[in-house]
């Protein structure tokens, strides 16, 4: 047991202003194992979830957001019921806020309002910005214990504040939500092929799923050639990103499916005549 490590976790669990952990390496074995080890030997209740290749914690997020069935779900999986009440529920909508997904923020879809907000990227119309919204009362648990009087290096910062209110007024007052269905719809009736399996995602926030990472990199490549960028997820090596601005035209849709889909025909063929088994 790497007792170096273990000592640094007791001294953290002593703390009574603790704050969330973030390990480097965690994915290692040794630490992996070790991390589980003081779970079980110093929490009463501890929840180890891995999402990578577990199908069902996949399917708890990608089947049902109530969040309720979500936390009950998890509760269930690690072994003890986590009570709704006493749980903070926090959206990451870096990306999917500001309109990505056809409303200003994706959870405004599925019916449920988080305790604490993150925003960022679009938020600043270009600049750099980020964001936590939360109430009044959950903000000042921030005021005490320790009191945090520095959160931030460029909170609030006057010309990026002005280019993020410029920036939600040109989208609110040009309604560029309102076409944000149609131009979903769009793209996936045109990405059709037999090679693309599912075209996932909500608004022009999207994803083309293919077989296998080789044949999605071949693709990703075959387009940045043609003078369409796009890539692939890290979490998901098998899928093309679609994430194009909220003010791209139905013409412009059409000429990029039109060129993925002729990337992936030339991927198709490519890989087929380097295959002996094919022909």
């Amino acid at each position: 047991m790497n007792r170096s490590l273990y000592k640094d976790l007791l001294v953290w669990k002593a703390n009574s202003n603790r704050k969330p952990m973030i390990i480097q390496g965690a994915r290692q074995v040794g630490k992996t194992w070790l991390m589980k080890e003081f779970g079980k030997r110093e929490f009463e209740k501890v929840a180890y979830l891995n999402f990578e290749g577990n199908a069902v914690l996949h399917k708890i997020f990608n089947s049902d957001f109530d969040s309720i069935k979500i936390i009950d779900a998890i509760g269930i999986i690690a072994g003890f019921k986590i009570d709704p009440n006493n749980t903070l529920l926090i959206f990451d909508e870096i990306q999917s806020g500001m309109g990505k997904t056809g409303t200003l923020f994706a959870f405004e879809q599925i019916g449920v309002v988080p305790d604490i907000l993150l925003l960022g990227k679009a938020l600043g119309a270009g600049m750099p910005i980020g964001a936590v919204v939360a109430s009044k009362d959950h903000m000042m648990l921030l005021a005490n214990n320790p009191i945090l009087g520095h959160i931030t290096t460029f909170g609030g910062h006057p010309v990026v504040a002005a280019a993020a209110k410029a920036g939600l007024d040109v989208l609110l007052q040009n309604n560029l939500l309102a076409d944000i269905p149609a131009k979903e719809q769009l793209f996936r009736s045109l990405l059709v092929h037999p090679e693309i399996k599912q075209v996932s995602g909500k608004g022009l926030m999207l994803s083309v799923a293919l077989s296998t990472f080789e044949f999605t990199l071949a693709t990703v490549k075959a387009c940045q050639e043609k003078g369409l960028i796009t890539d692939w997820f890290l979490f998901a090596n098998n899928r093309l990103r679609i994430a194009p601005p909220l003010t791209i035209t139905l013409s412009e849709i059409e000429e990029a499916c039109a060129i993925m889909i002729a990337a992936i025909t030339e991927t198709q063929a490519s890989m087929a005549s380097n295959n002996p088994l094919s022909s």
